[in-house]
């Protein structure tokens, strides 16, 4: 039995459900919350209760037309698994490794220890944070998106102090090479029965039912694909992201213990964020060898690393890569003069540089378009930024948010605002991937406009692709 006090309590938790209901790229209908928690603890002890198909799918492009599918789980299967995490990330939520991100916290527990890490670098860590608080991502975070989190302040808060201390980092360590290493396709790989192991050396016997539900869940969710086989691996990748997030963290946690030591030992620096590494080495020697010992430590849990994604730089050329300097040099603390040149400088960066950024400058984009939110003039080289932006070629390569769009929108000419809407408009009529349409969709209803025209596009895709019917 579990307790239902406790259970509710998890179950209700505001945060979760604010998201859930008003902030999600695909929000759930209204329900009674109440009663949707009490039938689900009911039907789980009285062992009634099996994880449902998917309500609906994000399809994503990662790149080539290549999909990435993302379920939306059913309120009360999102519940489930939101209280079988919590219930756990007391025991598997710790144990963190110095340098290591991404594994956060449904409670802050691992938030807090990462804040102990950083405290050495707040003093002195260089941001572009002088615009009413706003912060840039300065890596691209690729699958483990903005929209997936419950709490965006922190997320966005972790991630800038992140890239600060590789920044400072860059610049301060005596050795002149980095690596940057992703696993891969790391939450599809990861074996259930090695982390169901992992996690129970680390529980007690009390929580053995919760445990077996979590499996439950994770082995069940994807039956109408498996036709009622128990899946052997993976996790799901879903919408609101944080429930498997902490799970992969942990899965990676003796791993980053054997890295931290090797790097340590070479007179090198590791860092992690979820899969993507960056590992500072004295030589490219040095930098082989720990590339072949973090394979040899992954294979031990069923991973690989993603061998067409090894990049070793000189770290000149990886500050380049990243655009650091560009992006630490926007701001203008107060003047707008200052704001407006530093802002022009990043623009002929871009422009210069585009090619040879990381992601083709996406993070410097948007770092620029929120400076341009908070300023009060008007850069001289905004008009031949904003005339790149408004192709259709821009919006297949970086692919925008809505909050990008709002953007755009805000800082746009009335004549460039038609051109975006129309170009919007016309791009959605070919689209192939409904997170595009999602976004176009959130950006209209932002702006009160009817956008019943793109759900037919959202529904035009869906059915392309039939994923529902897998079911059948």
């Amino acid at each position: 039995m579990i307790d239902e006090i406790e259970f509710k309590e998890i179950c209700s938790d505001k945060g979760f459900w604010r998201h859930n209901m008003k902030s999600s790229l695909i929000p759930y209908q209204k329900v009674n919350k109440e009663e949707l928690i009490e039938n689900l603890f009911r039907r789980i002890n009285t062992r009634e209760y099996y994880p449902s198909p998917p309500k609906d799918y994000l399809i994503l492009n990662k790149g080539n037309n290549v999909l990435r599918v993302v379920p939306v789980f059913k309120l009360d299967d999102l519940c489930a698994y939101f209280y079988y995490a919590r219930k756990l990330e007391k025991y598997i939520a710790h144990n963190r490794v110095p340098g290591t991100y991404g594994g956060w916290s449904l409670s802050g527990i691992t938030r807090t220890e990462e804040k102990k890490d950083l405290a050495e670098y707040e003093k002195e860590s260089v941001s572009v944070q002088e615009h009413d608080g706003d912060q840039f991502i300065f890596l691209d975070m690729g699958e483990y998106g903005e929209e997936t989190n419950f709490n965006p302040l922190a997320w966005r808060a972790s991630w800038n102090e992140f890239t600060s201390k590789i920044y400072k980092s860059s610049i301060d360590y005596q050795g002149d090479f980095v690596a940057e290493l992703d696993i891969a396709n790391f939450y599809d790989s990861i074996k259930l029965d090695h982390l169901e192991y992992i996690i129970r050396s680390r529980t007690k016997p009390e929580d053995n039912a919760i445990v077996c539900l979590l499996f439950h869940f994770l082995k069940y969710w994807n039956r109408h694909n498996n036709f009622y086989v128990n899946q052997n691996a993976g996790l799901p990748q879903d919408l609101f992201g944080e429930c498997s997030r902490i799970l992969a963290n942990f899965y990676l946690q003796s791993y980053d213990h054997q890295m931290y030591e090797l790097c340590n030992g070479l007179g090198g620096k590791y860092f992690r964020y979820a899969d993507d590494q960056i590992i500072f080495a004295k030589s490219k020697k040095d930098i082989g060898f720990i590339t072949a010992k973090a394979s040899s430590f992954l294979t031990k849990i069923g991973l690989n690393i993603n061998q067409k994604k090894v990049s070793i730089k000189k770290k000149r050329e990886f500050n380049h890569y990243f655009a650091f300097d560009a992006l630490m040099g926007l701001g203008g603390k107060g003047d707008k003069k200052v704001a407006c040149e530093n802002i022009d400088n990043a623009i002929d960066f871009y422009l210069l540089q585009k090619s040879t950024l990381r992601a083709r400058g996406r993070t410097l984009i948007r770092a620029i378009l929120s400076c341009l939110s908070k300023t009060d003039g008007k850069p001289s080289r905004a008009s031949d930024l904003f005339a790149l932006m408004l192709t259709e070629e821009f919006l297949s390569t970086h692919p925008p948010s809505y909050v990008d769009y709002k953007r755009m929108y805000a800082q746009a000419t009335s004549g460039q605002k038609e051109q975006l809407l129309a170009l919007l408009n016309k791009t959605s009529k070919s689209c192939l991937h409904t997170a595009f349409l999602f976004h176009y969709r959130k950006f209209l209803a932002h702006l009160n406009i009817d956008f019943s025209h793109v759900q037919e596009e959202i529904n035009r895709v869906n059915s392309m692709y039939d994923l529902k019917g897998l079911m059948a």
